[in-house]
């Protein structure tokens, strides 16, 4: 009987590579490897020896060396780079090789100088061929001109938030104050009522405007008219609140002036429409002209009481102002430029504004009936119109003609003139009049009761 031989034999084994082989071939997958990641990185990257030779290169490196890496590899740093050769980077590159420590620094390209570059430079083992090093170059540019940008932005913003009297708001659900460290933020302190509008802003989701009246440091008051809008994030979620505060203080008194001055006005209006109907209606003379000149006179001195009036606001007017204006060809009595007419008041005293209207008229009956039968109608004569205020309030104004024709009496006649002028001083300023009627002319002194006068200076107008 025939039997089939089975083999039973076991398969022979691969045969065995030499360690060198395997040793070299994992060597040159590492250096595979490593040469595929230093190519996939954005930075760009080159190696040199202890002789500076270039013995690794990326192709992100390139564009710095402004030339191809076959023409790079294995040549010296500086003969590559000789504009670097002798710089502070060959000092710095030399004193990292020397002492073996790391080190990093950004500047502007050495041949890039359109670029800001960070380069950091370590010690590499190139064993066997010994010391060497890595120099990883990263592009900043992008990174520092957005933050150039975004700072040029905010030196504006700063700017603007510094100039703006407005107060700005910006704060966040805790409360804290996203313009910290600016003027706005300085200048505007957070009140109990800034608070309370914020949390009211946040809850209802809508913008709010209100005014309030705030008490300053100084212990004063102003008045804030205040906005508020909710702050969202990008999810739409209220985040905070901005808005402003306003100062509105000087908008509010101007409005509350201009209502009464828009009533004075009306009321002064009437008046002088009352009183140049009784100019009219009791105004005597014996002819026309005369008659006309006369109304013109006295209509012309309610003008001019007026335009003072108009040009301070309706408010207290200087006496000397209201008196030059009615009194033409008046001065201060210069020797250099003699006047007929001359005041001899305190320029700082003030008149209250209702007074105004009829001492001008006053002084213009005066004048008048100087320029007829007074001082004023020799050439020779003059008049003299001096005021005080005394220390409790009280004024006194006089009136002192020299020069004129003589006088033996005072007039038999009392003319519209002189009604006028008592009417005046005395109903309307409640002042007591002293006439004397002396021989060198009229010496006349008005005594006026407390608060007729002022002391200055002028008021400013608030608008």
């Amino acid at each position: 009987m025939i039997r089939q031989a089975v083999n039973h034999s076991v398969p022979s084994s691969p045969t065995p590579v030499p360690a060198t082989e395997t040793a070299g071939a994992f060597a040159a997958a590492q250096r595979a490897a490593q040469v595929a990641v230093l190519e996939q990185i954005a930075d760009a990257f080159y190696a040199v020896d202890a002789n500076w030779r270039i013995v690794a290169i990326n192709a992100a490196a390139e564009p710095h060396f402004a030339l191809p890496r076959d023409a790079i590899l294995g040549r010296g740093l500086w003969e590559v780079l000789p504009a670097s050769a002798g710089t502070w980077f060959e000092s710095w590159l030399t004193t990292i090789m020397a002492t073996g420590r790391a080190d990093q620094l950004e500047t502007q390209g050495l041949h890039r100088p359109d670029r800001v570059l960070e380069i950091r430079a370590f010690p590499l083992d190139l064993a066997p061929a010994g010391r060497g090093l890595g120099v990883l170059l990263t592009d900043r540019t992008g990174i520092r001109e957005a933050e150039w940008a975004s700072a040029e932005q905010q030196s504006v913003l700063d700017g603007l938030l510094a100039a703006l009297e407005d107060g700005i708001v910006a704060r966040d659900r805790s409360g804290r104050d996203l313009l910290a460290g600016t003027a706005q933020q300085q200048r505007h302190a957070v009140s109990d009522s800034d608070r309370t509008l914020d949390r009211q802003t946040m809850e209802s989701g809508q913008t709010i405007r209100s005014e309030t009246v705030v008490t300053t440091a100084d212990g004063g008051s102003r008045i804030l008219e205040t906005l508020r809008r909710p702050l969202r994030d990008r999810q739409g979620h209220i985040s905070g609140v901005v808005g402003l505060n306003r100062d509105v203080t000087l908008l509010r008194r101007c409005s509350a002036q201009h209502e009464i001055l828009a009533r004075e006005v009306d009321h002064r209006v009437r008046n002088a429409l009352m009183v140049v109907q009784t100019l009219v209606r009791l105004a005597d003379a014996d002819t026309v002209p005369v008659y006309k000149g006369a109304i013109e006179g006295r209509i012309a001195a309610l003008a001019a009481c007026y335009r003072v009036l108009s040009a301070h606001g309706w408010g207290p007017v200087p006496l000397a102002e209201l008196a030059a204006s009615i009194l033409p060809g008046s001065g201060d009595g210069d020797p250099g430029q003699p006047s007929r007419l001359v005041l001899t008041g305190a320029s700082t005293v003030l008149l209250q504004p209702e007074g105004a209207q009829a001492l001008g008229l006053a002084l213009h009956e005066l004048a008048s009936n100087a320029l007829r039968h007074g001082a004023l109608s020799t050439d020779a004569g003059s008049v003299a119109l001096g005021w005080t205020l005394h220390a409790d309030g009280r004024g006194t104004l006089r009136w002192t003609e020299h020069g004129g024709p003589a006088l033996s009496r005072a007039p038999l006649r009392r003319g519209f003139g002189l009604l006028l002028l008592e009417t005046t001083m005395h109903d309307q300023l409640g002042g007591a009049l002293q006439p004397h009627w002396a021989r060198s002319g009229l010496d006349l002194t008005v005594e006026l009761p407390a608060g007729v006068l002022l002391p200055g200076p002028v008021p400013t107008p608030l608008c």
